[in-house]
């Protein structure tokens, strides 16, 4: 059972599609709820055959990331039925503007970043999440909660709320990235946010960082976020596409 990035014992979310699909050795779980603020989250939950399990959270509050989402995902012609019917069901789902909660964009960030404690769901982090970052010179982040393996110091289980380009995250996954990601390795080990430019890269570290730059990830500030039990690790990463000497 995954941990809760955010307590869901007053969870407002409506679940409107859920699907499991078997694709050769791995399945794909894809599950669309409605947030509290009327907008639609997607989860895409990938169990690998090796049995490490890496979810996506997706906000489809910008009706263009979920074409961008399945666009960019590597089994999207096996889940093309799934997708549309999630756009669908989404389309169904979208309210007259007049009708959504409207929220100042200058809001204090630091009373944005008060108000975490009363998230009931992730849909709701993340759009709070997004005001933040945007108002302290952040261009894109991603949160990774992770499950280590205490004998291998692997990642066992990866829970990803995608506040960056919707199709980074699907080529992470699939070339395996988490795997040597030098930022979740300092985060297992550190307890201290640095920048990026700070922790050390290993030539294997090339591709991963290299094809970041692409999505917006240049400049980026890493801050750790572990929780009482060894085996969960949290990683708050925020980026934005300037020089790290400015950035």
């Amino acid at each position: 059972m995954q941990k809760p990035i955010v307590d869901q014992t007053a969870d407002s979310r409506q679940i409107l599609f859920d699907a499991d699909v078997r694709i050769a050795r791995d399945h794909v779980v894809l599950s669309l709820w409605r947030n509290s603020d009327a907008f639609c989250v997607l989860e895409r939950r990938l169990v690998r055959s090796d049995d490490v399990v890496l979810t996506q959270i997706l906000s489809l509050e910008d009706g263009d990331a979920l074409t961008e989402f399945a666009a960019a995902d590597p089994y999207g012609d096996h889940l093309r039925a799934q997708y549309q019917s999630i756009d669908r069901e989404r389309r169904e789902q979208i309210r007259p503007q007049a009708d959504r909660k409207v929220r100042n964009s200058q809001v204090d960030p630091v009373e944005e970043i008060g108000l975490i404690d009363a998230c009931s769901n992730e849909g709701e982090l993340m759009a709070l999440a997004g005001r933040v970052v945007t108002q302290l010179g952040g261009r894109s982040y991603i949160y990774h909660w992770l499950r280590v393996n205490e004998k291998t110091g692997g990642v066992d289980e990866q829970r990803c709320l995608i506040g960056c380009h919707p199709a980074w995250l699907h080529k992470y996954i699939n070339r395996l990235w988490y795997r040597l990601d030098p930022f979740l390795e300092y985060a297992k080990r550190n307890a201290a946010p640095t920048v990026g430019s700070r922790i050390d890269l290993g030539s294997d570290d090339y591709w991963l960082m290299n094809d970041a730059v692409g999505y917006g990830f240049r400049s980026s500030l890493v801050c750790p976020a572990h929780s009482r039990s060894n085996a969960w690790v949290g990683v708050l990463q925020v980026s934005n596409e300037q020089p790290q000497s400015t950035g």
